[in-house]
């Protein structure tokens, strides 16, 4: 099995914003930290919601942590810009001599002539006799930024999705009913209902795949909540290049984030969620959250 070396670059991670105890897998043999294995997959999921074509890619490529340096598990072909690369491709396998923690996705994208998207899995094991076990699930693309449909980029760009951690909070709880829903003036528009947040579908096609409200400049609030932060928080407000401004309340402190993309890393207990667009002419929207790994689905048993 051939092992790549590691390049350090710095992928498209696109327009987006940030606001500022593992457990351990024991047993009769070696301990492993949650989320650490020594073999890996990459594999193009059969699931269409997110897009029916995979980015056409010169290399796939697993980091340990979100801009750091990449592990290349798969070289296709050279990098380019000449649409020259692989799309539909085999499950990918890797070894990497040693347990690792990845817990992002990369690829290098070779074309840049329009929208390219598709759900991907990557799983992990520590034995080549056990079976596979998923560490996260997400959506390939060749945007700049996510969600976008409208901005194709050449180059190594950061794929949706990062690695699970903790319990999957998707026990079936309806969460467009959970909690306490606020919007400062006006109701939620036909065209995209409160629920389409939490559909499973983070992607930009298709209006009934986010939630947008009915007026203007308008001021969502969600409260009531418990969620715990174990490694991230993700908000998906709106596409690029538009942006909103989100606040999200951590064990009691008020920590916000200016882009489309917004990303908590503090951990503690989330109690309330806010947004609005920053175009005072434009509807406040969102297209998801992830938490921990896990993107929050409504009526959903283990959903991912």
């Amino acid at each position: 099995m051939l092992i790549f070396p590691n390049p350090k670059q710095s992928p498209l991670l696109g327009m987006q914003g940030s606001g500022g105890g593992l457990g351990f897998l024991t047993g009769s043999g070696p301990s492993y930290e949650d989320g650490e294995y020594q073999y890996w997959k990459y594999e193009i999921d059969s699931e269409s919601s997110g897009g029916s074509h995979h980015p056409r890619v010169a290399r796939i490529a697993l980091a340990e942590t979100r801009g750091g340096s990449v592990t290349n598990i798969a070289n296709f072909i050279s990098d380019n810009c000449s649409d020259n690369g692989e799309y539909n491709f085999s499950a990918q396998t890797y070894d990497h001599g040693s347990p690792i923690k990845f817990t992002r996705a990369y690829g290098y994208s070779s074309y840049n002539g329009g929208y390219r998207s598709k759900y991907y899995t990557v799983s992990g094991r520590n034995d080549p006799n056990d079976s596979w076990t998923q560490v996260w699930r997400g959506i390939a693309h060749n945007q700049n930024g996510w969600v976008c449909n409208n901005d194709s980029q050449c180059g190594l760009i950061e794929y949706n999705g990062f690695a699970q951690i903790g319990s999957n909070p998707n026990d079936g709880t309806d969460w467009s009913s959970h909690g306490n829903w606020n919007l400062s003036s006006g109701g939620w528009d036909n065209d995209g209902p409160l629920n389409a947040m939490f559909n499973g579908k983070l992607w930009a096609n298709g209006t009934q795949n986010r939630s947008q409200t009915g007026g203007n400049y308008i001021t969502v609030t969600w409260s009531g909540l418990s969620f715990e932060i174990l490694s991230s928080f993700e908000f998906f407000s709106h596409q690029v290049p538009y942006t909103a401004t989100v606040w999200v309340t951590i064990d009691g402190t008020e920590y916000s984030s200016s882009g489309s993309r917004h990303i908590f890393t503090q951990q503690g207990t989330i109690s309330q969620i806010k947004w609005r667009g920053n175009g005072t002419s434009g509807r406040t929207y969102a297209y998801g959250m992830i938490l921990n790994g896990y993107q929050l689905i409504s009526n959903s048993n283990g959903g991912t």
